[in-house]
């Protein structure tokens, strides 16, 4: 294993790129389209609790946007004061950024492998984003 494993996964979802960002930005989504934060709980300091959908453990998530560079990252912590590390980001390309339509947004997750990290997690993880981009989608397509 190598601690510079990273993956990413798109998809084009047909929503205008605000719609995408509003959606992924707020905390208080994050239950609509990651198994990571299942029951969530918005606490203070901008802290969102959540529960795993595997095994119910418990993370805590900070979300910054950067609009400059359509980003958002997720900080995730084990508790809740932290500290909090930045370990996933998402970033949302405006359609016509890559030659699609308006009222079309390009939506990718990153993310990067911890040195701990075993194989099957790992494995679970990317697999888990590779559904999570479609649950985007779907959720934003079909409003």
């Amino acid at each position: 294993m190598s601690i510079l494993d990273s993956h990413i996964t798109s998809i084009v979802i047909d929503v205008p790129h605000d719609k995408v960002v509003d959606f992924v930005a707020s905390p208080q989504n994050l239950d609509q389209w990651t198994f990571g934060t299942w029951e969530i709980e918005t606490l203070g300091d901008g802290v969102t609790k959540g529960k795993s959908l595997f095994d119910r453990s418990e993370i805590y998530v900070k979300v910054a946007y950067e609009p400059a560079f359509h980003m958002v990252h997720y900080l995730l912590s084990a508790t809740e004061a932290g500290p909090f590390e930045a370990r996933i980001s998402a970033r949302i390309l405006p359609g016509r950024t890559m030659g699609l339509g308006a009222d079309q947004s390009v939506f990718s997750l990153m993310v990067w492998r911890q040195a701990d990290m075993d194989d099957f997690r790992w494995h679970k993880l990317k697999t888990c984003h590779e559904t999570e981009v479609m649950l985007v989608k779907a959720r934003l397509e079909h409003q």
